[in-house]
């Protein structure tokens, strides 16, 4: 921190100015302004994997991900196996770089819930997924941290084809259980989450050193739903 209260970090000046900060290399006369804008995961792996789904043209995200692997070598996988550096959507914020990205899709179907938001009517047997994942990325500072996230979505028709959306509690009869968890552990620790259809969790970790995230998620009258699914991987 220099005498004005900015921050130097090696060769770089970075000096916040309300919702955004400014960064300055020691030998460009230019300044970068960057964004900081909130970073919402549920939302980018909602939008991402919205785009595998319309780009592929399937109907299931599982199908999207199998097309995915087979056209790119790091790709994806549809069982919850460990990927090799699937690279979710890092630069969509300014603020931090992903390094990692572990995945898991389960889908199935929800007994009961309104498909869209003008929906008066439940719908039966609707198609949804869950999705686990934990990344592993660096803040803008140059901290390193894991963060793991259960999410329930559902499925929507947008633009002619098929989209993720999330599931609000308006979306499910009264009386219907959902529940979801979370643990990340990495060498600093471990964190935990719970909620009734989302939740997350992040802790510091140390490069070169596993972080590790534990899921579950619950709905009354769904059974195969992942509990306790595990991923482990270094980075």
């Amino acid at each position: 921190m220099n005498y004005e209260g900015r921050l130097i970090i090696g060769d770089t000046l970075y000096t916040l100015a309300g919702t955004s900060y400014i960064k300055q290399h020691v030998d460009d006369p230019v300044a970068e302004v960057v964004d900081l804008s909130v970073f919402a995961p549920s939302r980018e792996m909602k939008d991402y994997l919205s785009r595998l789904l319309q780009d592929q043209g399937v109907l299931r995200v599982t199908d999207a991900l199998i097309l995915h692997k087979s056209e790119n070598s790091s790709g994806v996988q549809s069982s919850c196996n460990r990927p090799n550096h699937f690279a979710f959507v890092g630069g969509s914020d300014p603020t931090r770089s992903v390094d990692y990205t572990d995945m898991c899709v389960y889908d199935f179907n929800y007994p009961s819930i309104r498909v869209n938001p003008s929906d008066y009517e439940f719908t039966s047997s609707a198609p949804g997924a869950v999705v686990m994942w934990n990344t592993s990325y660096k803040t803008w500072t140059g901290a390193r941290r894991g963060i793991a996230n259960t999410q329930f979505f559902k499925y929507r028709v947008v633009n002619g084809g098929r989209a993720l959306d999330y599931v609000r509690t308006a979306d499910l009869p009264d009386g219907q259980t959902a529940s979801v968890n979370v643990t990340v552990t990495t060498s600093r620790g471990s964190s935990s989450g719970s909620g009734r259809l989302s939740t997350w969790a992040t802790k510091r970790r140390t490069r070169g050193r596993s972080t590790r995230s534990k899921h579950t998620a619950n709905l009354g009258g769904v059974a195969g739903l992942p509990k306790n699914r595990s991923n482990n991987w270094n980075y």
